[in-house]
């Protein structure tokens, strides 16, 4: 009898964080399989298709949910930065009755603002030119990688506040308009 078993793939971690983590990749997956057969230990190999793996921070948009990779609630930057902030500002937005998700949306909104971090255009890439164009790639920084540039275009800016927001307990979503 034939079985059918539904797999994952699992990349190592050294192809987002390796130094040359943003470069396109083409690899070649191996699925290994070990069974027993007949009460002996069977192991058979297969080479598959290769595949294209784009950088790190590389998307094309034709298909915008592809964003919601880049939404790192759970990155310690993120966090400390999320909880840290209302740990400050608790008592003014119970104050201000406005303890609820909007205020506190509206706090980091505020709180990121003060830390200077810019939007700017994309000039290579803007949006509204590449929206569903398959041939051409853009780029969004992960939420950590803006608090260090302080500089980004709306994808970058707009993935920064999801992560936040989502650090504390808000539920966010990602809207192409």
């Amino acid at each position: 009898s034939i079985n059918t078993v539904r797999l994952g793939i699992k990349f190592q971690h050294q192809l987002l964080t390796h130094s040359d983590a943003g470069m396109d990749h083409i690899v070649q997956p191996v699925v290994e399989v070990e069974y027993v057969k007949d009460k002996t230990r069977k192991k058979s190999e297969r080479k598959l298709s290769a595949l294209y793996i784009m950088g790190r921070g590389k998307i094309q948009w034709t298909d915008d949910q592809l964003a919601a990779a880049f939404v790192t609630a759970d990155n310690p930057g993120i966090e400390s930065l999320a909880r840290e902030s209302v740990k400050q500002w608790y008592s003014r937005l119970q104050q201000a009755k406005l303890d609820d998700p909007i205020g506190r949306a509206m706090l980091m909104f505020d709180v990121i603002g003060k830390m200077g971090i810019i939007y700017n255009p994309d000039p290579n890439t803007p949006y509204q030119k590449v929206g569903r164009d398959s041939r051409i790639f853009d780029h969004i920084q992960y939420p950590s990688e803006l608090l260090k540039s302080k500089i980004g275009d709306c994808d970058d800016c707009s993935v920064l506040m999801s992560a936040v927001l989502e650090n504390l307990g808000i539920s966010t979503c990602l809207l192409d308009v």
